[in-house]
């Protein structure tokens, strides 16, 4: 672990300042905090950071509420559909 030899503020700025450069030379911010994590959490961390992140992982695919955004959201946006086609087909049969 590098953590030992660095102080780890040290090695937060050195991760910022990799991850604002990553950014802005145009790499996908997705993939840059993903490859940043596994770096330097590995750095910091060693070997403990692959089993927290698998732990993380399996935490948040096992929370019920995340489930229920995504259900929410499209389930909203199917019924303002048919709220608008319905006005839309009513609005063109009062116009004829």
């Amino acid at each position: 672990m590098i953590a030992e030899f660095i102080n780890p503020a040290t090695l937060g700025f050195i991760l910022i300042a990799v991850m604002l450069f990553a950014i802005f030379i145009g790499f996908p911010i997705s993939f840059t905090l993903i490859f940043l994590g596994f770096v330097f959490g590995y750095l910091g961390f060693g070997k403990l950071v692959f089993y927290l992140m698998t732990l993380q992982f399996s935490m948040v695919m096992t929370e019920q509420t995340l489930a229920a955004v995504p259900l929410c959201f499209y389930g909203n946006n199917d019924g303002e559909r048919r709220v608008n086609g319905e006005a839309i087909l009513c609005s063109t049969i009062n116009a004829i």
